[in-house]
Formats: C-alpha cells, sequence, structure tokens
C-alpha cells in the first residue's frame, strides 16, 4: 500500500486552490432548481461570470489516483490535475449540450442574486458563504490554472 496521502492530493474534491472537475459543474448548484433549470429548460445559470476554469475529466482523476496509490514517487507530492485548457462554463455548457444532442446555455448570474437565492432555498450560513467565496476565486480567475500534470502521471494526455 503507499502512502495515503497520495490519494488526497489527487481527490475529485474542488479546493479555491486548484480547479474543478467536470463532474462538479451540476454539483456547485446550490439546490435542485439548477438541475431543473439545465436538464428542463436547458438553461445553466451560475455567478461564475465568463471566467474560465481548469475542469479535469474524472477518468483522468481516477487514473491520476491509481497511478498516486500504486506507483513509486508520489508520496509527498500534491498533484494539481486540470483538464487541457481552461474553459468558461459556457463553453461546457455548450460541449454537454453537444454531447447530449441538444441546445443547452450558461447565463451568468449576479452574484448577490446567487446568495439570495441560496439563503431563500434555505441552505446553511456556511455553505452560502463557501459557494460565494469559491465563485469569487473562479471570477477572480483564480480557477483557471492548466497543468500537465495528468500527462505526467498518466502518460497520457488529460482528456
Amino acid at each position: 500500500m503507499r502512502d495515503v496521502d497520495a490519494l488526497y492530493v489527487v481527490s475529485p474534491y474542488m479546493y479555491p486552490d486548484r480547479p474543478a472537475l467536470v463532474g462538479d459543474l451540476l454539483a456547485a448548484a446550490p439546490h435542485a432548481r439548477r438541475v431543473v433549470l439545465l436538464s428542463v429548460l436547458g438553461v445553466l445559470t451560475l455567478p461564475a461570470a465568463d471566467a474560465a476554469v481548469g475542469f479535469v475529466d474524472t477518468r483522468d482523476v481516477a487514473e491520476a489516483a491509481a497511478a498516486a496509490l500504486t506507483e513509486d514517487g508520489h508520496a509527498d507530492r500534491i498533484h494539481v490535475l486540470t483538464g487541457p485548457e481552461a474553459l468558461t462554463y459556457a463553453q461546457v455548457t455548450r460541449g454537454l449540450g453537444e454531447a447530449a444532442g441538444r441546445d443547452l446555455q450558461y447565463t451568468a448570474l449576479d452574484a448577490d442574486e446567487h446568495v439570495a437565492g441560496m439563503r431563500a432555498a434555505g441552505l446553511d450560513e456556511r455553505s452560502v458563504m463557501w459557494r460565494q467565496g469559491l465563485f469569487q476565486l473562479i471570477r477572480d480567475g483564480r480557477n483557471a490554472v492548466v497543468t500537465d500534470t495528468v500527462e505526467r502521471v498518466t502518460g497520457h494526455p488529460a482528456r
């Protein structure tokens, strides 16, 4: 068994100082309303403006985690995993729509409106503040990081 810390550093959770998983696109929505808007109306609304994010494919996360847990050289290392380019939510939503054969769109939501909506939906204040901070980091461009870590760890380019 390899150093357990290696699993932590490639875990698929979103931290303020690292990019997001493509699967986090909907997880970032605080309540079911966002999922309904995307699945029924074809619209995703989030307060990310037109900022880019270094989304990473979950398959790349799984392969990097497997390598970190089964190969030497990963102990005490931090692997920041990203896709091959930083993408805006509009680009990702459009790509999801193309894959699904549907017209899906992203609409930037005002940050204050987002906070008010989360509170109105009954989200606890800690979660409201966490999401508010996360999207501020995104709008500030701090999650637009792109690395070559997937390729270095797995031996193939990021998806």
